[in-house]
């Protein structure tokens, strides 16, 4: 018995679920472009302004082979007084080097903040000025949550506890409550309110001051946003988000995987379609290991 084929069912599906996803396959297209290029989508005044100071100019202020000789001393010191059989020293071959910016931050006449920051490795800085943000009113109220706060310890160990008899002998320290979210409201004004059980302080805030974003702060909010809510008013809407965000990946590998399937019957495309494949795996092994020593060093 012939064996059916399956390249046309798979066009099919490869081609309406792009048609289905690709709002949301474009969502993420456009987020991550605005997510990566940050700068392209700030206002004029909050985007950074590039500058170069004198070349080494830094250095006879913050030298790094300096610092660590400073820091090799030290600790060697602290190592005499442990009486410690050996002392450290630079590993050979290697170079002391900062990681990181030197960053300033200041504020103008009108309340906003200015951010200057510096490469010492290239000696290439820039400044950033971003306008006054809405400061919150914070009050700080004496309530007494130590019941709240014990009982709560009380019920969530004795759960645990039920659940994994090996934590019985762990040794506890007090339960950290979740903050109180409110609206108030005094003679026609609405507030946003929440208060910090821990820290018994109130915050108040105008709800129009959360309630604007920009597109590119949306897109942002919403290539950030992951993971499936644990409850609260929004958990339906949360949920649907996260189902489909579940299907574009799925529908991203099948996508992957179908595309080989369609390939491989094309005979006169094997040949150049395999080539394309293998330079393309070449170079994300390469581009993959090398973010991987990156991240690890």
């Amino acid at each position: 018995m012939k064996a059916p084929n399956v390249v046309p069912w798979m066009r099919r599906a490869h081609l309406y679920a792009g048609l289905f996803l690709a709002p949301w396959v474009l969502l993420y297209g456009l987020s991550g472009l605005v997510f990566n290029h940050g700068d392209w989508f700030a206002d004029a005044d909050a985007r950074p302004r590039p500058w170069t100071s004198e070349p080494a100019a830094l250095a006879q202020h913050l030298d790094a082979n300096e610092l660590a000789r400073r820091v090799v001393a030290a600790l060697d010191g602290l190592a005499r007084t442990e009486d410690a059989p050996s002392v450290w020293r630079l590993a050979a071959g290697s170079a002391p080097s900062f990681q990181g910016e030197i960053v300033v931050q200041g504020e103008d006449e009108q309340g906003g903040t200015v951010l200057l920051w510096l490469d010492p490795a290239s000696d290439e800085g820039a400044s950033r000025r971003t306008p006054p943000a809405i400061t919150p009113e914070t009050h700080a109220l004496d309530l007494d949550v130590g019941a709240a706060r014990h009982a709560a310890q009380e019920l969530l160990v004795a759960r645990a506890s039920a659940a994994q008899p090996e934590l019985g002998g762990v040794r506890f320290g007090a339960a950290q409550l979740p903050a109180l979210h409110l609206e108030l409201e005094r003679d026609g004004e609405r507030r946003s309110a929440s208060y910090d059980p821990q820290g018994g302080v109130l915050t108040l805030s105008d709800p129009s001051a959360s309630r604007s974003l920009r597109p590119s702060e949306f897109l942002t909010r919403l290539h950030l946003s992951h993971g499936y809510p644990s409850g609260g008013p929004a958990q339906t809407l949360t949920s649907t988000r996260a189902l489909f965000v579940d299907a574009v990946a799925c529908a991203l590998c099948f996508w992957a995987v179908s595309g080989l399937v369609m390939w491989w019957p094309l005979k006169r495309h094997r040949r150049p379609g395999g080539c394309v494949i293998v330079a393309s795996l070449v170079l994300v092994a390469i581009v993959w290991r090398g973010m991987y020593g990156l991240f690890v060093g």
